[in-house]
């Protein structure tokens, strides 16, 4: 039995000792929507995002990261009132989101400084604000709706991306939301449903 916690110390101390520990910073576009029964008419909207994050690299393959972003989500719909009028109404809802990503480097078999690599993981978007624009005719409305979302919105993130002599970076990701984000007493079947464009600094 000792000799197999020794040997098991002595892995880990290898593993970790050939590890890389690393930090950066991101910012990047969000071409943000909302899916579910209850929004068939949702259209993207573009938005924007940045925050941090450390990476831990392993010497094999795989590498975890861990991110907390300023995330603009949010979609946009159209309507009409009773008297006619064409409303367009965007939504406006921002998030402190934080990836907890396992991403899997791909090395090209010709010496090159680029490494593609593909991920996945949870995400949990800890709600900020909620807004709603309602235009008409040079008429508008505004409206604070972070009461009638949920305070948080658990999701799934799954992304491609390259590394460039292991400074750049740029990534697409399409994060979905499991479950709707209306807090309401009736809620709709409304989730978020992202796609970003990024590109990323490491230290």
């Amino acid at each position: 039995m000792k000799k197999f916690f020794l040997f098991f110390f002595v892995v880990v101390l290898t593993t970790t000792s050939f590890a890389q520990l690393r930090y950066g910073v991101k910012l990047g576009l969000n071409f943000a929507s909302f899916s579910g029964s209850d929004a068939s008419d949702a259209k993207s909207v573009t938005k924007y995002q940045l925050g941090g994050f450390a990476k831990y690299s392993l010497p094999a393959l795989f590498s975890f990261q861990a991110e907390a972003l300023y995330s603009m989500k949010g979609a946009q719909t159209k309507l009409q009132d009773p008297q006619g009028n064409n409303w367009t109404v965007s939504y406006n809802v921002d998030y402190l989101e934080i990836p907890l990503l396992v991403q899997v480097n791909f090395p090209l078999a010709i010496p090159t400084p680029i490494v593609p690599y593909i991920e996945a993981g949870p995400t949990l978007g800890l709600t900020l604000s909620g807004k709603t624009k309602a235009e008409t005719q040079g008429f508008s409305v505004e409206n604070d709706i972070k009461s009638d979302l949920t305070g948080s919105d658990l999701g799934l993130a799954l992304g491609v991306g390259v590394n460039v002599f292991k400074t750049f970076g740029a990534n697409i990701r399409y994060t979905f939301g499991f479950s709707t984000i209306d807090n309401t007493a009736n809620p709709d079947d409304i989730k978020n449903s992202v796609v970003s464009l990024t590109f990323n600094y490491n230290f």
